[in-house]
């Protein structure tokens, strides 16, 4: 025999072998033999159950998690076991629909004397499918074949065992609860939202912010769209801090939790996961109706939270890092840090008062060309104003601060505006220490360092003398 003739033959054994290897692997579980009865290598898709959906009436699942059902009734399935918790319709359809047309990729062994080798002595899950009228075909699920090609079962009605990908995949030997749908919130970007209400017993203070919707008509091809600004309202008014502020927006439009860990949502349950009292609430108002979420227990390892919605009964778990970061937002988290955000060109008067003394600057024109007067009419260089009002605008908060008793004002701004924008009027009370408590209009909480405000009533007497204001001022 010549070198390349052996050499061939060789080669055309090793593949017999592997072949031969890959075919045990689908048929044989680990190293049990099959029996007596021949096994079929046929393969391909191979059809073991034939409903119309039109006829199905119900699917009964046993595992070793417990036993479920599903129904479908007026075009909607209910999962007995998810009581009145929502539900992935979707999902649910894909996993009847597999059972309703069930099929297999290889015949394993005809007339299986020994099923437990196939893991369907006693199944992984059992699934009792039901028809409208009356009949019943049952198909069991066993192991996982060893080439991880697929799982084992039984045929209805016989005892031909078969290899199905599909049941695999459809994860029957989970519990009902895969079914509960994650999905917490779905506003739409164009939702009509007036409020956030924060509560909860970490919360010292709860807080209100209106919020100001401005739509958008839809163009072609695309969906309408709103844009939102923020303002606290309680326990004071205060600018809101609209990159915060927008992150809860962005959320409410598709927020979706990473698991449903009960349906539960009986004192006893909520108390589990820290909800009977939440920690944090949060309140949005859509179209004058409320929701509220409630925030329990937060897990750091896992970054997640434990939640509910008031409109759904079931406990989610929500990542914090991304989808829930604002659950455990403070007051500080959802104010602007800038004390002053209106534009030059909305202001029509600005007055600065210290004690007796007071300075009145009467603005007009546009921001590009503007005028300035004293209250005596008397002209003041636009330029330096400009960087006056820049020195207002660099003024941020601090912090939260109690208001210091028994204290008068050091300097008062007092805005009034050509836009409808009320009068805003902002004092400052020191506190003994480097810093002073801001009251806007009657109220407030938070604090600025002196330092940030100290040279105002000198660069208002500056003005109205004609000296120039430098932007470094």
């Amino acid at each position: 025999m010549t070198r390349q003739v052996r050499n061939l033959v060789i080669v055309v054994c090793v593949a017999v072998a592997l072949g031969a290897g890959v075919l045990l692997l689908n048929v044989l579980p680990g190293n049990k033999k099959t029996g007596s009865s021949s096994s079929s290598s046929s393969s391909g898709s191979i059809s073991l159950l034939s409903i119309k959906s039109s006829a199905f009436h119900s699917l009964h699942v046993t595992n070793a998690a417990g036993s479920y059902t599903v129904t479908l009734t007026g075009g909607t399935y209910t999962v007995d076991t998810l009581k009145d918790a929502p539900s992935n319709q979707s999902a649910i359809q894909s996993k009847v629909n597999d059972v309703l047309g069930l099929k297999a990729t290889t015949l394993i062994q005809k007339d299986a004397t020994d099923l437990a080798q196939y893991g369907l002595t006693t199944p992984a899950a059992t699934l009792d499918v039901a028809t409208a009228d009356g009949k019943t075909s049952t198909v069991k699920i066993g192991s996982q074949a060893p080439s991880g090609s697929g799982v084992y079962i039984l045929k209805p009605g016989t005892n031909d065992v078969y290899l199905s990908s599909t049941m695999m995949n459809d994860n029957f030997s989970q519990s009902a609860m895969q079914y509960a749908s994650t999905t917490v919130s779905a506003l739409g970007t164009s939702a009509n939202i007036s409020a956030y209400k924060f509560g909860g017993t970490a919360r010292s203070t709860p807080f209100t912010v209106a919020v100001k919707t401005q739509s958008s008509a839809a163009s072609s091809g695309s969906s309408a769209t709103a844009t939102y600004t923020y303002a606290l309202t309680q326990p004071y008014a205060y600018d809101g801090n609209d990159t915060n502020l927008g992150k809860i927006t962005t959320a409410l439009q598709s927020l979706s939790a990473t698991s449903v860990v009960s349906v539960d949502v009986s004192p006893q349950s909520l108390a589990q996961y820290g909800l009977q009292n939440p920690a944090y609430t949060l309140t949005y108002t859509v179209d004058g109706k409320d929701t509220t979420l409630s925030f329990g227990n937060a897990d750091s390892s896992s970054n997640t939270v434990y939640m509910t919605i008031s409109d759904k009964k079931a406990v989610y778990q929500v990542d914090t890092s991304s989808a829930a970061a604002f659950y455990n937002y403070q007051l500080s988290d959802v104010l602007s840090t800038a004390l002053v955000t209106s534009d030059i060109s909305t202001v029509k008067t600005l007055t600065i008062q210290s004690g007796s003394e007071t300075h009145t600057f009467n603005l007009s024109g546009s921001s590009d060309k503007l005028a300035v007067t004293d209250a005596n009419g008397k002209k003041i260089d636009a330029t330096s104003f400009r960087n006056y009002y820049q020195t207002i605008l660099a003024i941020t908060t601090r912090g939260g601060a109690d208001r210091p008793a028994g204290v008068s004002s050091s300097l008062t701004l007092t805005f009034t505006y050509n836009d409808g924008t009320a009068q805003r009027t902002v004092s400052f009370l020191p506190d003994g220490s480097d810093k002073s408590f801001v009251d806007i209009n009657g109220s407030g909480g938070l604090y600025v360092y002196n330092s940030q405000i100290s040279n105002l009533l000198t660069l208002a007497q500056n003005l109205e003398a004609g000296k120039t204001v430098s932007a470094s001022s």
